[in-house]
């Protein structure tokens, strides 16, 4: 897997290739006001946030997975009480807007910094940040079916 600065390059470039739009990274301010409100991110996803924020609703990906912009980024006890993980952020959304993508950073499902699909019984579909990034990017069926239910 390639390093956070060279998987936002290589996202950059493919997002570009593939015709969608390059949307510029935040601010260090804008991720510091995040964390404040929302605790702190997994370096890799800060990485991430401060080279490219996230992607427009339409994605050119053949997953149809979309990574949100930070403004995006919300609490998955916000937008679907009940669900698993419930202190997780969601981070993604798939099948424009089916499933979506929620990072772990406690560690309440399973490792920490963990990707999972949300619902009732969470399925997790990465190890990290970047390695959910590099499946978007490689339109990776890991993204819908998972390495192993939690």
């Amino acid at each position: 897997m390639l390093e956070a600065t060279s998987l936002v390059a290589e996202f950059r470039r493919r997002l570009h290739d593939e015709g969608g739009s390059v949307r510029p990274g935040v601010s260090e301010e804008a991720l510091r006001v995040f964390e404040d409100v929302h605790g702190p991110l997994p370096v890799d996803m800060r990485s991430f946030y401060l080279g490219v924020d996230g992607m427009e609703a339409h994605t050119p990906f053949e997953s149809w997975a979309r990574i949100l912009p930070l403004g995006e980024v919300v609490p998955v006890r916000q937008d679907f009480p009940g669900d698993q993980p419930e202190d997780a952020l969601l981070v993604g959304d798939g099948m424009i807007s089916a499933v979506f993508f929620a990072i772990d950073r406690s560690g309440s499902a399973g490792p920490p910094g963990s990707l999972y699909l949300v619902g009732p019984q969470p399925l997790r579909v990465a190890r990290s940040f970047s390695e959910f990034v590099s499946h978007v990017l490689n339109d990776s069926p890991r993204l819908y079916h998972g390495e192993s239910p939690v």
